[in-house]
């Protein structure tokens, strides 16, 4: 991988998600954000997506794909579930 544009075509043209981090709002019930890894020769790229730009029925989506869940409290006590185990096209995932 060369660089970030290449990772973004990578997603776009069919790329695959291996895994998603959740991001909670202050009240650990709303997700705010998710961050979606792929693993592309060897390296671990990342790229986090506002909820409004998601498909609907994304955050169902990728919870029922997963293997591995793992719920953690950050320093500042927001919430965050890590994901794992995933085999989702990125294009599924968002809109447009």
């Amino acid at each position: 991988m060369k660089d970030k544009q290449t990772c973004i075509e990578y997603l776009t043209n069919g790329g695959i998600v291996n895994e998603a981090t959740l991001h909670y709002a202050t009240d650990s019930r709303t997700v705010e954000c998710v961050t979606f890894g792929v693993f592309i020769d060897g390296q671990r790229w990342r790229a986090s997506i506002n909820v409004e730009e998601l498909a609907t029925g994304v955050l169902e989506l990728i919870a029922n794909a997963a293997t591995k869940k793992q719920e953690h409290k950050t320093h500042t006590g927001n919430r965050k579930t890590y994901l794992s185990g995933l085999a989702v096209k990125f294009a599924t995932l968002v809109q447009g």
